[in-house]
């Protein structure tokens, strides 16, 4: 297996538990079946925890935070997949920039690499749940998560 995509994310929980407030912020980030897994689960550090892990994945693949959802195995390990409905191509990001230019603007001038159109079309071809690997950790202040995307 190759890897061809690399995401890392860490988040403070406070600002997860600020958001958690919200009433809309749960719909916009978590899918219907993270959602209840959150309300058995219901703990700033979980929220927290998927939202890293989601971030990763739009980090190693692109896209938006309801094209991934994360699960768990029964024994409690993470796992992630991108959902039905995911509204991008793999290898090549739809999300928008933080500081709002196009993504060729951005390669050109903060060193943020060009979408490679043969690598993301090999990796269209041949994804599938077992492409993306996720891991989740937590201490009391921070979230962090770590999503790799192989082939």
């Amino acid at each position: 297996m190759a890897v061809i995509g690399l995401g890392t994310d860490i988040i403070e929980i406070s600002r997860v538990a600020r958001a958690m407030k919200n009433s809309r912020f749960a719909r916009r980030v978590y899918t219907p079946d993270e959602r209840a897994w959150l309300t058995v689960h219901n703990k700033p550090q979980n929220y927290a925890g998927l939202f890293a892990a989601k971030e990763a994945a739009i980090k190693a693949c692109g896209g938006h935070l309801l094209d991934y959802e994360i699960t768990h195995t029964s024994d409690g390990k993470p796992q992630i997949s991108r959902t039905a409905n995911a509204t991008h191509s793999a290898g090549g990001s739809t999300a928008p920039h933080p500081d709002s230019r196009s993504a060729s603007e951005c390669s050109q001038t903060a060193n943020y690499p060009a979408v490679d159109t043969k690598k993301r079309d090999a990796v269209n071809a041949s994804f599938n749940s077992e492409s993306l690997t996720v891991s989740i950790s937590h201490c009391h202040t921070f979230a962090v998560a770590v999503v790799i995307l192989s082939v």
